[in-house]
């Protein structure tokens, strides 16, 4: 019997073949986009520009999962220095890798030569590797994030407040103060630190046993909160417990020269030092000369930019021992000491210090008593 072939089967057939044949280039083509995708982006790993510990399971995962991630890599494609670029593309890759692989990433980001940044874009990318670090419990990465960041820009008031907000969560309360007051001083004072952030630095002064020092911290916030139950037990609780050992009752008199700039006698570790009482100092400073007859060591290694009267100048921070200014004394207080040329005086009283009195000026007779919200 002969079998007789319906030619619309040879048809179906043929089609079919040229239809599975179509699907197989269709899939070899896919593939092939595929893997040049992620050997450029590998290629971007390897140059810097990507991160070297994302796997091939990871970017699977990003591709299925955020419908807006190619828009993003294409942004990032075209401008791969571009700092929105890369945050763009952070706010979406950051959802399936790991904080530690985004903390490394941005850190590589911030160290490349191959980008052309200013010092303030290369310091946030710090910051940003700074807070997944953070995210991801990684401290070796947080401390170097922190590090980098004030290196590139050591003025900067808000890279100190993370730093001191870095040390005080790790219960390094002598750093956290030291960043604390950089960050009051290139700010330019208590008024331009937040409320919470003083609080911080009000509690980082009490674990440092500067008692006196947090008092005037919370004698601001007083203002600043209109007496704030909190802050105006905080206040209470070191007046009451006696920690604090200024004698607030007893006013300090002093008498101004014929000159505008009023002078007074500070003693250091024991050796008595001519100040100018300065208001417009955030911290008090003291000469690098001072700080030798003090025998305060200190490393123009860690030394920042601070503006003075005459220009800008290299200054670090010093714990003195002792501080006394009439008959009340400060112990382990934080200090600049200043590389530059301070004349015939040895340093600046600053706002540290006198934000805890009421400064009332009647001719040339300075009066210093104790500020009445601590009362």
């Amino acid at each position: 019997m002969q079998l007789k072939i319906d030619p619309r089967n040879r048809v179906s057939r043929e089609n079919a073949s040229k239809n599975s044949f179509l699907e197989v280039r269709h899939f070899v083509f896919i593939a092939l986009v595929l893997t040049m995708a992620l050997s450029v982006w590998f290629l971007r790993c390897e140059i810097g520009l990507g991160n070297c510990s994302k796997n091939i399971e990871s970017v699977k995962i990003i591709y299925k999962k955020n419908s807006g991630v190619d828009e993003a890599l294409s942004s990032f494609d075209r401008t791969p220095c571009s700092l929105s670029a890369k945050e763009r593309l952070d706010s979406f890759i950051s959802i399936d890798v790991k904080s530690d692989d985004m903390a490394q990433l941005w850190f590589n980001w911030g160290v490349s030569e191959l980008c052309q940044m200013s010092q303030s874009e290369r310091a946030i990318h710090f910051i940003r590797s700074y807070q997944h670090a953070k995210a991801a419990g990684n401290l070796m990465l947080m401390q170097s994030g922190i590090e980098s960041a004030l290196k590139l820009v050591p003025t900067s008031p808000e890279i100190h407040l993370t730093a001191a907000n870095h040390y005080y969560n790790l219960g390094a309360n002598k750093k956290s103060v030291e960043s604390f007051k950089l960050a009051v001083y290139y700010a330019g004072g208590y008024q331009r630190i937040s409320i919470d952030q003083l609080w911080l630095l009000s509690k980082a002064l009490e674990k440092t046993q500067n008692n006196c020092e947090a008092l005037g911290v919370l004698n601001h916030l007083q203002i600043r909160t209109r007496r704030q139950p909190e802050v105006d037990v905080a206040a209470k609780d070191i007046l009451k417990s006696g920690k604090c050992e200024l004698p607030f009752d007893e006013a300090v008199v002093l008498q101004q020269t014929s000159n505008k700039k009023l002078s007074v006698s500070i003693v250091l570790n024991g050796m008595v030092g001519s100040f100018l009482l300065d208001t417009g100092a955030s911290i008090t400073t003291i000469s690098s000369e001072f700080a030798n007859k003090i025998g305060k060591k200190f490393s123009l290694n860690n030394s920042m930019p601070i503006q003075t009267a005459n220009g800008v100048v290299l200054a670090s921070t010093i714990t003195v021992e002792t501080l006394s200014f009439g008959s009340n004394l400060w112990k382990n207080q934080v200090v600049l000491v200043s590389q530059g040329d301070f004349g015939s005086i040895d340093g600046l009283l600053g706002l540290d210090i006198l934000s805890q009195y009421d400064i009332l000026k009647d001719g040339k007779t300075w009066t210093l008593k104790r500020l009445k919200e601590a009362q």
